[in-house]
């Protein structure tokens, strides 16, 4: 993996749409990655052996002598999750309430506002902190909004949301918060010098789209099959 991936620390998915969007003046600083400390967060994941080395406990500040509190505080991410997760799932309880008994393709439309309310929430409000909405945003910059996800990596965001609705209306499986991590790391490629590696099945569609052609399972990318 070392040899052939730059060792990157990749932006948030939502940084990656807006900048797509051309929206990227709601983004809040606080969703930009700190490229040292995430790198140093990285770092002390791998090589942890108990929760003292993510917390760095009775590690010293050289400048002060003092005991750095958190390298990584796991609680904030564990809420964090769940406040994602349940975002998440509030937004698929909505499409229990708005979408037909079966979707198919001659009814598809009618979870189009569903989808743009998901992204409303997940690529705009929240990585706005609360201070952009689509609603409230000038046309020119909603037209902008909804461009972005009928093309590139943002069609293929909805095309994955798409098919998670199918399978929660059509199947009825259970909604997973992972479905909406896995969906928005989609987003990243943006940037054609990145790669999506899975073997899960609902993916592998894309690895012949014509918006993105840099979906691999696992033994592909092991063998260096050419993408």
């Amino acid at each position: 993996m070392a040899r052939l991936c730059a060792p990157e620390v990749l932006p948030s998915p939502e940084q990656e749409f807006l900048v797509h969007a051309e929206l990227s003046q709601y983004l809040d600083p606080v969703w930009i990655p700190n490229t040292q400390q995430t790198a140093l967060a990285l770092k002390l994941l791998a090589n942890a052996d108990s929760l003292e080395d993510l917390t760095s406990q009775g590690i010293s500040d050289t400048t002060s002598g003092q005991s750095i509190r958190w390298v990584i505080d796991p609680k904030h991410y564990i809420t964090l999750r769940e406040i994602d997760k349940n975002s998440f799932l509030k937004e698929m309880n909505k499409l229990k309430i708005l979408a037909p008994a079966r979707i198919d393709s001659s009814n598809i439309e009618t979870i189009l506002p569903w989808f743009v309310n998901l992204a409303s929430f997940f690529l705009l409000y929240r990585p706005s902190c609360g201070k952009a909405r689509v609603s409230d945003l000038p046309k020119s910059e909603k037209d902008k909004f909804i461009d972005a996800l009928c093309h590139g990596c943002g069609h293929v965001f909805q095309a994955h949301c798409t098919f998670i609705a199918h399978k929660a209306v059509n199947l009825g499986c259970k909604p997973d918060a992972n479905d909406l991590y896995d969906s928005l790391q989609l987003l990243l490629l943006r940037d054609k010098n990145r790669i999506f590696v899975t073997d899960e099945e609902g993916y592998q569609k894309y690895q012949g789209s014509t918006d993105i052609q840099r979906v691999l399972r696992w033994k592909d990318f092991k063998n260096g099959k050419p993408h």
